[in-house]
């Protein structure tokens, strides 16, 4: 079991909360924090610190994130969707968050400025057709689960 599935026990909603006040963060390639910048795996570690769960900014990325992290078959708020090297966050009905636009080179806020790569919203979870799965951060509670779910294609 890795570090991140031994976390304190972390509300839904202030997870939820950190990851949409980083909307507009610059995405900068290997960025672990708000000021600074963020990846896809950066906005998922940031957003669980600030929340009050364990620091594993530099100890996870997106591929670590999926190998530590049981699978679901269904997708509720909070919920992780990983692509081939990418992740974003589950917020509701299927409307995700994610650090977009960017890649390897990205590493300064004037290109990411340059390529509009920054922390934003897409309507559909399933805007890629590279979809690897969802998976379900074990720690997150909430007062009111939502019943929206939808299942793997």
């Amino acid at each position: 079991m890795g570090k991140l599935l031994q976390g304190p026990p972390v509300r839904l909603e202030n997870f939820l909360c950190e990851v949409l006040w980083c909307l507009g963060t610059p995405y900068i390639y290997g960025g672990k924090t708000h000021d600074g910048g963020l990846d896809c795996s950066g906005l998922v570690t940031w957003s669980l610190w600030q929340a009050g769960g364990p620091d594993v900014r530099h100890t996870h990325n997106t591929e670590r994130l999926m190998d530590e992290l049981e699978p679901v078959p269904y997708l509720l708020p909070g919920h992780l969707v990983f692509y081939k090297r990418h992740v974003v966050v589950h917020i509701a009905g299927g409307l995700v968050c994610g650090a977009n636009g960017g890649n390897r080179e990205t590493l300064t806020v004037e290109i990411a400025r340059a390529r509009a790569a920054r922390v934003k919203l897409e309507r559909r979870f399933d805007y890629r057709d590279d979809i690897l799965g969802f998976r379900a951060i074990p720690f997150l509670v909430s007062k009111k689960p939502e019943a929206l779910s939808y299942g793997v294609a």
